[in-house]
């Protein structure tokens, strides 16, 4: 299984800010059916890109949740301190982006061919 995705779930569950359970992280944050955390921890099989695309997405998105749901009108005065859930899924989304990134490949421009005469 993708280290990453055992990874996040285990901090994204550490920050105590949210009660995620292993069938919220699959739907939410994975994309997937219910079952499909625990599929990729019993086999061992790796989380396709695309599913690697919606942790980063949700992760973004957690992070934004988190900045904003403890704003009050009087914000503007004093400076914001993040909470532990916006650090996490910041450092979480940067590091999956970091994944998705090594699993690109260079695409190779086709040589343009000789014109025959």
């Amino acid at each position: 299984m993708t280290n990453i995705i055992e990874h996040t779930y285990k901090e994204l569950a550490d920050t105590g800010e949210l009660r995620l359970t292993e069938k919220d992280y699959s739907t939410n944050y994975l994309g997937r059916c219910k079952s499909y955390y625990g599929y990729l921890k019993s086999t061992g099989r790796q989380a396709s890109t695309d599913v690697l695309l919606k942790l980063w997405a949700q992760l973004r998105l957690a992070e934004k949740q988190a900045k904003t749901r403890n704003k009050t009108k009087y914000d503007f005065f004093k400076k914001h301190q993040p909470s532990h859930l916006q650090k996490t899924a910041s450092e979480l989304s940067n590091k999956v982006l970091g994944e998705l990134l090594a699993r690109c490949t260079v695409c190779s421009t086709p040589q343009i061919g000789r014109a025959h005469v």
